[in-house]
């Protein structure tokens, strides 16, 4: 079984180490909470590398982690992430949890050029 869909398999559920969680899954991560300063915290304590790029999550709401890194998404740059599927990460009570996105990549790169 491939690493997204394990990482499917645990949509709703608290993640406990987001960053070995969602390494090489192929998952971008919508951000969906207003909390930006948990995620930026959860990051580092997982030991999230390049946390630098954050800046640019804050702008796009969108990352995903490869290598243990923080990857920022452009919008501009959408579609070179075919094959990747979309997921809402948001902070809840129970902590951080992945949810599947409404928004497909080509919903996202509508938005953009529209």
């Amino acid at each position: 079984m491939d690493k997204r869909n394990s990482v499917l398999r645990c949509l709703g559920y608290e993640l406990k180490n987001i960053v070995q969680t969602l390494n090489y899954s192929s998952i971008i991560c919508r951000v969906k909470t207003s909390d930006y300063y948990k995620l930026k915290r959860e990051l580092v304590l997982d030991n999230c590398n390049h946390m630098e790029r954050f800046k640019h999550v804050l702008i796009n709401n969108l990352f995903f982690i490869e290598n243990c890194d923080l990857q920022d998404v452009y919008f501009w740059s959408l579609n070179n992430y075919s094959g990747y599927t979309i997921c809402d990460i948001e902070f809840t009570v129970n902590g951080f949890i992945l949810s599947l996105s409404e928004l497909s990549l080509s919903d996202l790169e509508a938005l953009n050029n529209g």
